[in-house]
């Protein structure tokens, strides 16, 4: 199959559609519980570890902005 083809692929595209959403479910699930261990009280470092979120995504949850 050559680029082209991949590109218009319908059961390509739904694949990649799919696999997006299912990235983009796992990113707000980590915000999610990155928001909870920040309340628990658990250092911005913890909660990068705990999330696998990088220390300045924390620190912009920690701060509202993201």
């Amino acid at each position: 199959m050559d680029i082209m083809s991949a590109l218009f692929d319908e059961d390509e595209v739904k694949r990649r559609y799919e696999f997006r959403l299912k990235e983009e479910g796992k990113e707000e699930k980590a915000i999610e519980t990155a928001r909870n261990f920040l309340k628990l009280g658990l250092p911005i470092s913890q909660v990068a570890m705990g999330t696998q979120l990088s220390i300045e995504n924390v620190e912009r949850i920690a701060r509202g902005t993201l």
